[in-house]
């Protein structure tokens, strides 16, 4: 798999309305270009930062044994490890997604839905940690508090 490099992410970065940091950039190494386009995409509609791209086994096992992640990185592992994740935060001026309000609520809804939007638009098989399902009408029909692990912010391709 060809990955982009900094040269080739830092001009796409240049065409896109809002900008993603260095920091994002280089959390977008090694990350699948279809995933990459996606995000480059979605830059042109919303401000959002790449809070994680690949992960080693020993940065997955460390999320693990601290609750922030089901998977261990070892025996079970992360689409983190496979170079097929991402974890994405959007930026809304002066309000922190992370935390836990009904409003909030409503915002990770409504940017979760615009991602796979995006991804549907693209033909691009993508599953979202907000309700764990691939296909948008089981996305639909499975209630969010059958989620045991809500993970809203985690966006990964589907193996074709």
């Amino acid at each position: 798999m060809h990955f982009y490099t900094l040269p080739e992410l830092i001009s796409k970065n240049n065409h896109t309305v809002y900008k993603y940091s260095q920091s994002s950039l280089k959390k977008l190494l090694q990350i699948d270009p279809q995933l990459v386009d996606l995000l480059f995409e979605a830059a042109n509609h919303i401000d959002v930062k790449i809070v994680s791209g690949y992960r080693t086994a020993e940065e997955q096992n460390h999320l693990f044994k601290r609750g922030l992640s089901t998977k261990d990185g070892y025996l079970h592992k992360s689409t983190h490890q496979s170079h097929r994740a991402v974890d994405i935060l959007p930026l809304p001026h002066d309000i922190n997604m992370y935390q836990t309000s009904e409003e909030n609520t409503r915002r990770w809804h409504y940017f979760t839905g615009f991602i796979q939007g995006l991804a549907a638009s693209r033909g691009l098989p993508i599953r979202c940690g907000l309700k764990w399902r691939t296909k948008p009408m089981a996305v639909l029909e499975r209630p969010l508090h059958d989620n045991t692990f809500i993970d809203a912010n985690h966006f990964e391709l589907i193996k074709g």
